[in-house]
């Protein structure tokens, strides 16, 4: 997806994390733009034990433990802030998953994943081709291409590519537009009632339209800051959408749990 935009890992720590750890983002290829956000790489080092914190987000990931390649995971959708334990010699390979998707890929009901890290069943993945990649010292472009290869040839992405459900465009509008989209607009671009859409949400993104365009809003604001940070926080929210303080503040504390002021001191 060309809009996607990611403000994801510990920008509210910079100080206490710095130099501790690395992270990275690729964009998926062109021919799963609709099924994946990107690929990222989380490598930490010189800390101890730490919890990060993770911000609402309506997407899945798929993690992969690269000191044990059999370690396979799947962050669930998160609808608040999620402490994550991560170790000094921590190190993942993630496929983050467009909201929805996973759905498609698994039987495994949204709701039980929310909010959480559970393991993920070794029929979604070949566990010797990991083990191979695990010798090719897992670089990013061979754990990529696995992905790549391994989603392609899935019946599950057939059904996404070939079916193009309405749920599917609705959430790329809330993308586009930033968050800012009335729900009935959003009915109308899936062919439904706003009762049938927010069923739908539920069963396949795990949070209604209403908060999944909160979210988005928040996270775009927060990615306009971050790629510019001589700028206003209040202004980049009313450029955001946010044409009331209390509710840019309400979502501050809500999604990170801190003030924008203390953003800001960070």
């Amino acid at each position: 997806m060309d809009n996607y935009f990611s403000v994801q890992i510990p920008f509210t720590e910079r100080e206490k994390l710095e130099n501790k750890f690395k992270y990275e983002e690729i964009l998926a290829i062109p021919e799963l733009a609709d099924t994946i956000c990107c690929y990222w790489n989380f490598s930490s080092y010189g800390f101890n034990d730490s919890d990060i914190v993770l911000m609402p987000d309506p997407c899945s990931s798929i993690i992969i433990d690269l000191n044990n390649m059999k370690d396979v995971y799947i962050l669930g959708p998160l609808d608040k802030p999620f402490k994550y334990k991560f170790n000094r010699k921590s190190e993942f390979f993630g496929i983050k998953l467009l909201p929805g998707r996973f759905s498609v890929f698994s039987s495994i009901p949204i709701e039980s994943i929310k909010n959480r890290v559970i393991p993920l069943d070794s029929k979604f993945y070949d566990s010797n081709k990991l083990s191979t990649i695990k010798l090719m010292k897992s670089d990013m472009n061979s754990l990529q291409s696995y992905a790549n290869e391994e989603i392609l040839n899935s019946k599950e992405y057939s059904i996404i590519k070939n079916s193009r459900l309405n749920i599917f465009d609705s959430i790329e509008q809330i993308y586009i537009k930033r968050g800012n989209i009335c729900i009935s607009d959003l009915a109308q671009i899936s062919n439904c009632s706003i009762r049938t859409l927010s069923r739908k949400y539920d069963d396949m993104v795990g949070m209604n339209p209403k908060f999944v365009c909160r979210i988005i809003r928040f996270q775009y604001t927060l990615f306009c800051y971050y790629n510019n940070l001589e700028a206003n926080l209040a202004d980049l929210a009313v450029m955001s959408g946010y044409y009331d303080q209390s509710h840019f503040y309400k979502d501050f504390k809500e999604f990170l749990g801190i003030s924008p002021s203390r953003l800001i001191s960070c």
